[in-house]
């Protein structure tokens, strides 16, 4: 193989590359133009529902808590004394 293989092979190769990249852009605008339009979100839609009290979600969140706590200081005990549910679907204002 001399010195002209070389950049022939090279050239074919990047000829290739360049092909398999402009298929892969050409299936990405298509499926870009067939796929649905995102939903614009209205003030409406940002609020989130009043969400019933439910024990057990209540439950799971502390002992997730208690874990991500204990992992960040293992010699420290901890006890719950209180479960607060934080609004994340409010305002700026309403927020903690």
């Amino acid at each position: 193989m001399n010195l002209l293989d070389g950049i022939i092979l090279t050239v074919v190769a990047m000829v290739v590359v360049f092909i398999v990249l402009g298929a892969l852009w050409g299936v990405i605008e298509l499926v870009h133009r067939f796929s649905a339009e995102p939903e614009i979100l209205t003030k409406e839609m940002e609020v989130a529902p009043a969400v019933e009290r439910d024990e057990q979600r209540e439950k799971v969140a502390m002992l997730a808590a208690l874990v991500m706590t204990y992992e960040a200081q293992p010699a420290k005990k901890f006890e719950v004394v209180d479960v607060k549910r934080v609004n994340r679907g409010g305002t700026a204002d309403e927020k903690v």
